[in-house]
């Protein structure tokens, strides 16, 4: 054995004692004597970031349990490289948008009488019966363009054709009545059947389980206009699907992805990549100028989809498959092209529509086809091709302009139809032995809304999309933890396409890298069932275009420039003389300017001749050196305003012209939107003090402890709204010396101590126990 010398030894003996006082001081500094605990203060922005993400990494997520969690239109995730700039209109701030008005119910009476499946028009004596009927698959032509019906006109009772999936009759001087059902064809289940059978054979499958995947897309929803417009179908699945005393929460998961950004605010350049994994730009270039009313440019079309499309894909794999999209103009056909290669394909009854009663996709009046609105008859031929083709695996594509135009009225209306479709969904595979797949989408958010506002930018940009499915599926995949992790981070377009082409072989065997490596996007994509999105991954990276990415910042430029910038010189003393105003009614001493502190500028859509630009400036006044003011200001062109000649509180406005090009003269608007108390206060303590009781556009206002901003604000006449520019106020409270954390995804700030929380709950409802809310509550004439 051999000893070690002396004087190695105490080495040793010396460097553990100096560990072990250095832990002891280290405890010391960071012990809070008042509260008897150890509080960790992080002034190393990048490690308090790496810290604050930590529960998104999927060691951190459960993979044993399927689960759901509570939807909710208040959550605000974000990425260390996508952070939205605004989140749409949430419940408080939505008001002067979004008012939506109710409508007559279709009151056509029925002409069709049901008797076993079959229907039957009774003609009578002295009346003239017109019918249409659409029995011929290969006859459905997508999109726009004149299509002419074969009419008959029967001389006595009719019976319509069971083959028949759209018909259509009237009797003299009515309007007549429509119907659409999806029609069982054994041709094409004998054929799904085959190919499904092949492959099991091939592939050495033990247990086969069916499966159907619904691609479901509502035109023009945001993330927002989901929860506004269809308030009883999301409280629907909260209750009995989430919940987990519901009927539906023992079989059944739901999961709400809620960084989407749309590639464009736009159909086509969402839609190609989700259903052909490549780029609009890429997809024409490929179909070289082909016209989809030139039948010798047919073949490009097919070409392309067998080559790219979800729809070649599960037909290719024993899928029945079905496409309904309900419009009559000509967009994503310059794609696809008319015909569709699915086995059903819903496309001529909207002609029918359009002939017959004018229905239009663009249209936000009350709209009917027959004796029911249009998304009804969606609802049902979805509904009926699910049943018909039960125990064969089912893909169906279907895409509904029920909320295209206008603020969704109509969807707000269809509701009720939507919750009712779901429960009987569920119901249906709650009591069958197949799995289900069920993607619930928009392309784009809706275009109400000013275009240059920050809340409207995200309406137009950030869709909803929620996947539901059952638990068994989810499960036997593996994909909890993946599917979950992903709903916080940016998911793409491609990430779809990619996923759905991987799901579609799970009848058969599990999904691997093999299947994987075979499909091809244009842009890197993750399967979401078994991978996690790159935790960085930036709006480039998703293929989503610079001038429609949410993740934008605030630059600060220089506060000298003020003197030499008539724009924001503009801002500044239009803001104080505005505020003067006020002060002159009440015998107040008027302000003058003692400093600008900073200003920041968000330029959008770059490209553009005059950018449209918003400018946030705080400044003081000589006056009242303790208050901090905030002004909120856009430049642009005048068309990208509505309402330019409202007047509000503390709004202004300036028009120049800018050129002349033709006969079209531009003009330019440098508009004020708000100017705000920035600095937070008491009214109850500060009315002593002339000029203090003056209530602006947004007033930042502490709540007291044990209490919450909607009390405080109503308290003083003003209502409660979620924060308007939470990093500008994040930068003022870090300047005033306040340490800043972020410690969830609601909208709340709360002051405890030297710490500002961001994120703990809902800035209006939260109560703030632990310390105070910094509630912005804003003047009811700007809601």
């Amino acid at each position: 054995m051999v000893i070690p010398a002396i004087p190695q030894i105490i080495k040793i003996l010396g460097l553990i004692f100096f560990l072990w006082l250095s832990l002891f001081i280290m405890l010391l500094y960071f012990y809070d004597s008042e509260n008897n605990t150890f509080e960790v203060y992080f002034e190393d922005f990048t490690l308090y970031s790496e810290l604050l993400f930590d529960h998104l990494k999927p060691e951190c997520i459960d993979s044993d349990e399927v689960h759901s969690h509570i939807l909710s239109r208040d959550q605000r995730e974000e990425t260390p490289s996508y952070v939205p700039i605004s989140y749409g209109f949430d419940s408080y701030n939505e008001k002067s948008f979004f008012q939506f008005k109710s409508y007559d119910k279709c009151n056509f009476n029925s002409i069709f009488t049901l008797i076993n499946n079959t229907y039957y028009i009774a003609k009578p004596n002295n009346t003239e019966l017109l019918v249409i009927q659409g029995c011929n698959r290969d006859e459905e032509q997508f999109g726009g363009g004149k299509l002419e019906f074969p009419i008959i006109f029967p001389e006595d009772n009719f019976t319509i054709n069971d083959n028949c999936e759209y018909f259509y009759a009237r009797h003299s001087n009515s309007s007549g009545n429509a119907m659409l059902r999806n029609v069982y064809k054994q041709e094409y289940a004998s054929k799904a059947k085959n190919i499904s059978e092949a492959i099991i054979k091939s592939s050495g499958t033990t247990e086969f389980r069916p499966l159907t995947v619904v691609m479901f897309v509502i035109d023009s929803v945001s993330r927002q206009g989901l929860y506004r417009n269809l308030k009883k179908t999301i409280q629907w699945i909260n209750d009995d699907v989430v919940s987990s005393d519901g009927d539906y929460a023992k079989d059944f998961v739901v999961y709400d992805y809620k960084l989407i950004n749309a590639i464009e605010a736009f159909t086509v350049p969402n839609l190609v990549p989700l259903l052909y994994g490549i780029s609009k730009e890429q997809a024409l270039k490929k179909l070289v100028s082909a016209n989809n009313d030139k039948i010798e440019d047919q073949h490009k079309f097919t070409m392309l989809q067998q080559n790219y499309s979800l729809f070649s894909h599960f037909k290719s794999l024993g899928y029945v498959t079905m496409f309904l999209n309900d419009v009559v103009t000509d967009y994503l056909s310059k794609v696809t092209g008319r015909k569709i290669l699915s086995d059903h394909q819903a496309s001529n009854f909207w002609k029918l529509g359009k002939e017959y009663y004018q229905y239009d996709d663009f249209n936000n009046n009350d709209q009917c086809i027959g004796e029911y609105p249009p998304h009804y008859y969606s609802l049902k031929y979805l509904s009926e091709f699910l049943k018909n083709y039960q125990n064969y695996n089912r893909f169906a594509y279907v895409h509904i302009n029920t909320a295209h135009a206008g603020i969704g009225t109509r969807l707000n209306i269809a509701d009720s139809d939507f919750k009712t479709f779901f429960q009987d969904l569920l119901q249906i595979y709650k009591q069958s032995k197949e799995d289900i797949l069920f993607v619930f989408m928009s392309d784009h958010g809706t275009s109400r809304g000013d275009f240059i506002g920050l809340n409207s930018l995200a309406e137009r940009v950030n869709p909803f999309q929620l996947i539901i499915s059952n638990k068994r599926l989810i499960k036997s995949l593996d994909a909890q933890k993946y599917l979950e992790i992903n709903t916080q981070r940016l998911v793409s377009r491609y990430d779809i396409y990619r996923s759905l082409k991987n799901i579609a072989w799970v009848p058969y065997r599990m999904m691997n890298d093999s299947i994987d490596e075979g499909i091809y996007t244009e842009i890197k994509s993750v399967n979401i069932f078994n991978k996690e999105i790159f935790f960085n991954r930036t709006c480039d990276d998703a293929g989503v275009k610079e001038n429609f990415c949410l993740a934008v910042k605030f630059e600060d430029i220089d506060p000298i420039s003020l003197a030499t910038n008539d724009i924001t010189k503009f801002a500044v003393l239009e803001s104080i003389n505005m505020i003067n105003a006020v002060l002159g009614k009440i015998n107040c001493q008027k302000y003058s300017l003692r400093i600008v502190f900073r200003i920041q500028k968000l330029q959008m859509e770059k490209d553009k001749d005059l950018p449209n630009t918003h400018y946030l400036i705080q400044f003081g006044v000589n006056e009242n050196p303790n208050a901090v003011f905030l002004t909120h200001m856009t430049h642009g062109y005048q068309n990208q305003y509505i309402g330019i000649n409202e007047k509000k509180p503390f709004q202004s406005i300036k028009r120049v012209f800018v050129k002349k090009e033709g006969k079209s003269y531009y003009y330019s608007v440098t508009k004020i939107w708000s100017v705000s108390r920035l600095d937070p206060t008491s009214y109850s303590t500060n009315l002593r003090k002339c000029g203090e009781s003056i209530k602006f556009s947004n007033n930042f206002i502490y709540s007291g402890i044990s209490k919450n901003c909607l009390e405080t604000c109503k308290s003083e006449g003003l209502n409660c709204t979620t924060h308007s520019f939470s990093t500008t106020l994040s930068g003022y409270y870090e300047k005033m010396g306040f340490d800043i954390e972020k410690v969830g995804t609601g909208s709340s700030i709360e002051l405890y101590k030297t710490i500002v929380e961001f994120g703990s709950g809902d800035s209006c409802t939260m109560m703030y126990n632990k310390g105070t809310g910094i509630c912005q509550c804003t003047l009811k004439e700007l809601l």
